[in-house]
């Protein structure tokens, strides 16, 4: 006598789930409606493949022009970093040759993963706004 109830609430349970469910259920087997456009092509600056520009700073250990490649010291260890050919170095926010760099100065820029390369896609040799030539500090005292 006691079970009746028992199994009619259990009944219910099971139907009130089966309706809850049944949009889903449909919906998996559809496609769907809203989906985004798919991105367009943007610049050809854009990095290969979609890849993801990380930032980078640090103090420069080492150039090597040849295989175009510049490494950086931190506290955890040297880091190799590869230059391509779309690599754009800069110099007080002027286009610069890797040639120009100094080692132990701060440099920034951005870089991708390739693998395990890391490929830079701009390098700042002059990182702050300080680091200007000394003629234009000269210029900007006179002026105050």
């Amino acid at each position: 006598m006691k079970t009746q109830p028992i199994r009619t609430f259990v009944a219910g349970l099971i139907l009130a789930a089966s309706f809850n469910l049944n949009p889903f259920l449909h919906a998996a087997d559809s496609p769907l409606q809203d989906a985004p456009p798919a991105a367009a092509d943007t610049s050809a600056s854009e990095t290969p493949a979609g890849l993801r520009k990380l930032p980078f700073h640090g103090k420069l250990a080492a150039v090597d022009a040849e295989a175009k490649t510049i490494t950086l010291r931190y506290t955890t260890g040297d880091k190799v970093f590869h230059l391509t050919p779309q690599t754009e170095v800069l110099k007080h926010e002027k286009p610069a040759k890797l040639d120009e760099a100094v080692i132990g100065d701060s440099v920034s820029g951005a870089y991708v993963r390739n693998g395990e390369r890391a490929e830079l896609t701009k390098l700042n040799l002059a990182r702050k706004a300080d680091d200007k030539p000394k003629a234009e500090k000269k210029d900007k005292a006179k002026s105050k």
